[in-house]
């Protein structure tokens, strides 16, 4: 965080995501956007710096002490345009029974899975169908979600098991990361989910820079898909820890290069 610039990301994958959020509302700003995760709360105050009073954020942070932390030492601040929500993010996005007026989200943006710590609940296909739920559906304006994890392409056992399960409920997932690319490298991996297929030309930081980025294509995603055994992950069956399993063993031998 930089407590002064509150548009500044550090991140590769976060100027990634910066790049992917204004190239994919290049005339409009989303008005709605749910968060899956808090952390320092970097990127939900870049959107309330840049969007100004029309955006409307809700986060849900299952652990109350990391906003304790955000607000004593990162500079989180309260605004009525951002809703804090000390809850499960599956427990916040359902909506409340009896409710004719369900809020609809533009962005829903998920950040809840480390490198070898992954909430296997927000992986399954339940959770998806969830997301898909609460996206907006406006001519011209689909709901997108975006969500990052970790992973090594040249295991990718994760990251083919996750594309296939949100295939199962989004029309179009795109998976990205910053180049140069290095499948031997743990990446954070930026899946773009939709049911209208988004388009973006070159894709450039905020001072209009373009970027090193990598879709992975066609042939890539049939390589996953056939690594991860056309795995969906479900409710009844997530093993996202065997999953994983390839990328532990890679460290311990040394193969796997540092994630940048």
């Amino acid at each position: 965080m930089d407590l002064d610039h509150p548009v500044w990301l550090e991140y590769e994958y976060e100027v990634l995501q910066g790049a992917l959020v204004r190239a994919l509302w290049p005339d409009r700003k989303p008005t709605r956007c749910f968060f899956i995760g808090g952390g320092a709360y970097t990127f939900q105050r870049r959107l309330l710096a840049l969007y100004g009073p029309g955006v409307e954020i809700v986060t849900a942070e299952i652990d109350s002490a990391v906003t304790r932390v955000a607000r004593e030492h990162l500079g989180l601040k309260d605004d009525p345009r951002h809703e804090i929500v000390h809850a499960d993010a599956r427990r916040s996005l359902r909506p409340p029974s009896g409710l004719s007026d369900i809020p609809m989200f533009d962005l829903v943006f998920g950040d809840a899975f480390h490198d070898l710590g992954v909430p296997w609940h927000l992986t399954t296909v339940e959770f998806a169908r969830l997301v898909d739920s609460r996206l907006a559906d406006a001519p011209g304006a689909p709901g997108v979600y975006i969500v990052n994890m970790i992973d090594v392409f040249a295991s990718g056992r994760f990251l083919g098991a996750f594309v296939a399960t949100l295939g199962q409920v989004f029309e179009h997932v795109r998976v990205l990361s910053m180049g140069p690319r290095d499948d031997h490298a743990q990446e954070t991996f930026l899946l773009v989910a939709s049911h209208a297929p988004v388009r973006w030309d070159a894709l450039t930081d905020d001072t209009g820079r373009p970027l090193d980025v990598v879709e992975y294509g066609p042939a890539d995603l049939e390589t996953l898909r056939q690594r991860s055994g056309d795995l969906v992950l479900t409710d009844d069956h997530a093993p996202v820890e065997s999953l994983l399993a390839p990328v532990v063993r890679m460290r311990a031998s040394g193969e796997l290069r540092g994630r940048r």
